[in-house]
């Protein structure tokens, strides 16, 4: 697979919050067993936006988030993800979350969750 984007972020809402788009392209080569339409190759769209907004207290950022995955005709997974970053100590924090699928494709609902160690 390869993946090629660009992003963008900028401060809203007199920066009490700050949104973020990453939009890409992902090429898939010689991996039919993961396209649902069974191709050997392929490009799908790969975009997703949030809005991070200030901290709840000291520990809890929560985040609205909608990606989208898909080539715009015959798969189309969108999602809206509700999440909060808990920040565990100088540099490590945790990221928890839902899904809610907004299409017939992709998951259509679950939890999501992922820790970030800085170094």
């Amino acid at each position: 697979m390869l993946l090629i984007g660009a992003k963008a972020d900028s401060y809203i809402y007199d920066g009490k919050a700050k949104w973020l788009v990453n939009a890409g392209i992902r090429y898939y080569h010689d991996a039919d067993d993961l396209n649902p339409e069974n191709k050997d190759s392929w490009t799908w769209a790969d975009i997703r936006t949030a809005v991070i907004f200030d901290a709840w207290g000291e520990h809890a950022q929560p985040i609205i988030e909608v990606t989208y995955l898909g080539n715009f005709s015959g798969y189309n997974d969108l999602a809206f993800m509700p999440e909060l970053i808990f920040v565990l100590g100088e540099s490590v924090s945790l990221k928890l979350g839902g899904i809610i699928g907004l299409g017939s494709d992709g998951n259509q609902s679950g939890a999501v969750s992922s820790l970030s160690l800085s170094f």
